[in-house]
């Protein structure tokens, strides 16, 4: 009867047989029709959503791509049809799982139109929708993606508001799912530092020196934070204090070199002890080439004037 008054152009009838086909493969249960027949039921189901999609009812055509879907020939075009579905409706969160699963099909990470899709699925999604659902969503949410892409963005330089802004929502949303994530912290710290939060960004440093790095990534990653930590401490706050013992901690990386001496020497300068000063100062000087040696030997010198001589 559907194929009958398809061919007489009697859209109103075809509407209604398809339906009808739709409601007895659901009762029936479409994996115990034959495969002729199932094919028949999936593609009356599939044009009752092209359908509904044209005529802008989108709760229709969610429902009729959703049972599609469960079709072999369905893919990852479904996919994206129901995202875009979702996306009209501003479900953001079935959205994004839908595009998540079309993500999985191979080559699908050449995909420009999902690759987008996901940048704006997740830019949109609020911290809040994801603590009230993250039970829901963590089975597909997508963590390595938020914190490479916050990585890519402020690797970037650019003092943009909205790239800083874009990249700290992504680190948010990923520390909601992994609050004790050691690097997705130390970005969220360098992400509130460029913007200016310097009070906030120096408790995420904090922060993470009280965790303990589980791997070389994390490692390097905590090393930086300390290193950031005892720069803040001496430079922006004044606090020489408690400035030294974080580049104590950094004498102990390997890239640690004169440069971490001579912020070791400055600490111990302006707490007024000269002989670590001075010790800390000529250990810069061991390194021939290095940028802060003339610095350090005339911190010596100015260590080494006669009290009496400094104050004149």
């Amino acid at each position: 009867m559907a194929e009958c008054c398809q061919e007489h152009n009697q859209q109103k009838d075809l509407q209604h047989y398809r339906e009808l086909i739709r409601e007895v493969g659901l009762n029936l249960g479409a994996k115990n029709l034959s495969k002729e027949i199932q094919n028949q039921f999936y593609q009356a189901v599939y044009h009752l959503g092209e359908k509904a999609a044209q005529e802008q009812n989108w709760d229709e055509a969610i429902n009729n791509y959703s049972i599609y879907t469960h079709y072999d020939g369905s893919g990852k075009e479904t996919l994206r049809k129901l995202s875009q579905m979702y996306e009209n409706t501003k479900n953001v969160l079935e959205a994004l799982r839908i595009n998540e699963k079309a993500l999985t099909y191979m080559g699908a990470y050449k995909d420009e139109d999902l690759q987008n899709r996901k940048d704006r699925y997740y830019y949109s999604l609020t911290v809040e929708q994801l603590q009230a659902a993250k039970e829901e969503v963590a089975p597909y949410f997508d963590g390595k993606y938020c914190f490479e892409k916050a990585k890519k963005l402020l690797d970037s330089q650019t003092n943009d508001p909205e790239v800083l802004n874009w990249a700290e929502h992504l680190l948010r949303l990923l520390l909601v799912l992994q609050p004790q994530n050691l690097q997705g912290l130390v970005l969220l710290a360098r992400s509130l530092y460029r913007r200016g939060e310097k009070q906030e960004a120096l408790r995420y440093f904090e922060d993470v020196r009280e965790l303990k790095p589980s791997g070389n990534d994390e490692s390097e990653s905590w090393y930086y934070a300390i290193k950031q930590l005892g720069l803040m401490y001496i430079d922006e706050f004044q606090r020489a204090d408690l400035a030294v013992s974080c580049f104590h901690e950094y004498e102990n990386y390997l890239r640690s070199g004169g440069d971490t001496q001579y912020h070791l020497g400055r600490c111990y300068e302006i707490l007024g002890d000269r002989n670590k000063a001075i010790r800390h100062y000529r250990e810069v000087t061991h390194f021939e080439q290095h940028p802060l040696r003339y610095d350090a030997e005339a911190a010596i010198e100015r260590l080494l004037r006669p009290a009496n001589e400094t104050a004149l």
